[in-house]
C-alpha cells in the first residue's frame, strides 16, 4: 500500500492494489474464451474472487475503524502540546486529571516544563522536546488523515468491483436457468466458515440491499437493479476520485500556509527578541 499512495489513481484504481473485476457485456464471447471450460467452474471462480473481496472490504471497514479512532487521539496530544508551549516560559502550572487506571482518575498539577513523553505502541515510550513533539504528532495526524482517506477510497472501489462481479454471477446464472446442470459453490456460513453448496437451476435470486434489509427478484429484475447500482457506483467513484484530488490541492495549500506562518511567527519572535536584548544592552549601558 505504501508504494502505490504516491502514483496517481490513473495507474493503480486503488492505493491498497486491489485487482480489478473484469466487467462482461457479452456472455457468449466471455464463455468462448479458452481458459473458461466450462460454467460452473467460471462461476465458482468468480464466486471465491466475491469472497476475496468481501475479505478484503472486512479488512479495509476495520482499518477505517482503527483510524477514526486515532485521529482525535492525535488531535487532542497535538492541542496538550501547543498548550504546554504557550506556558512554558510562565510559572502557571496546568491543572488536569490524571489517569491511574480504567476508569480511575485523580487531580493532578502540571507545572511548566519543555519536555513531555509520548506512547510510540508496542510498550514503547520516548521523552521528547515539545517542539520535537509537536513535529511528531503533527506528522501523524497528516499520515492518519492520509491514511483514512486512502481506505476510503479503497472501500468505493471495492463495492465498485463486489458489484461487477454480482452483475457477471446473475447473467450467467440467466443463461443456465432452463438447465438441469446445477452450480457447486461454497456458501459463507459465518466469518472464515465455508460450505459446499449446490445451486440448482433458478429464475429467483436474492439480493442483499443493507439496513439487514434483503429481497427476492427475478433473474430479470436482479440484472436491471445490479445494472442500475454498478452504474450509480461507477459514477460515485469518478466523483470520488475528483474529491481525492481536490482534497489532496487544498491540503498542499494548506500545509504550504501553515509553513509560511510558522516561518513568519519564528522571524517575528527573534526579532522581538533582539528587540528586548538591545533595549536591556542599552539599558545596562546608562547604568
Amino acid at each position: 500500500m505504501a508504494g502505490d499512495a504516491d502514483k496517481p489513481l490513473a495507474e493503480t484504481k486503488s492505493y491498497m492494489g486491489i485487482p480489478e473485476a473484469q466487467f462482461v457485456e457479452d456472455v457468449d464471447t466471455y464463455m468462448a474464451k479458452e481458459d473458461n471450460a466450462s460454467a460452473q467452474e467460471v462461476i465458482k471462480r468468480l464466486d471465491e474472487q466475491l469472497n476475496k473481496y468481501k475479505f478484503m472490504e472486512v479488512h479495509l471497514q476495520a482499518r477505517r475503524k482503527k483510524l477514526k479512532s486515532q485521529i482525535p487521539d492525535i488531535k487532542s496530544s497535538l492541542q496538550i502540546v501547543k498548550e504546554m508551549k504557550t506556558r512554558k516560559d510562565t510559572s502557571e502550572a496546568i491543572e488536569t486529571r490524571f489517569l491511574l487506571s480504567d476508569q480511575v482518575y485523580m487531580q493532578a498539577n502540571i507545572p511548566p516544563t519543555d519536555r513531555v513523553c509520548l506512547w510510540l505502541g508496542a510498550n514503547v515510550m520516548l521523552e521528547y522536546g515539545l517542539e520535537d513533539a509537536e513535529g511528531l504528532l503533527s506528522k501523524n495526524l497528516g499520515n492518519a488523515t492520509k491514511n483514512l482517506t486512502q481506505v476510503e477510497h479503497d472501500l468505493d472501489f471495492l463495492r465498485y468491483l463486489i458489484l461487477k462481479v454480482l452483475y457477471t454471477i446473475v447473467k450467467e446464472m440467466k443463461t443456465r436457468k432452463d438447465t438441469s446442470e446445477a452450480i457447486e459453490t461454497r456458501f459463507l456460513l459465518s466469518d472464515q466458515v465455508y460450505m459446499q453448496a449446490n445451486i440448482p437451476p433458478t429464475d429467483r435470486v436474492c439480493l442483499w440491499l443493507g439496513a439487514n434489509v434483503m429481497l427476492e427478484y427475478g433473474l430479470e429484475d436482479a440484472e436491471g437493479l445490479l445494472s442500475k447500482n454498478l452504474g450509480n457506483a461507477t459514477k460515485n467513484l469518478t466523483q470520488v476520485e475528483h474529491d481525492l484530488d481536490f482534497l489532496r490541492n487544498q491540503c498542499t495549500t494548506t500545509e504550504v500556509t501553515m509553513a509560511r506562518i510558522y516561518n513568519w511567527d519564528v522571524k517575528r519572535r527573534r526579532a522581538q527578541k533582539a528587540a528586548e536584548d538591545k533595549s536591556k544592552g542599552q539599558g545596562k549601558d546608562e547604568k
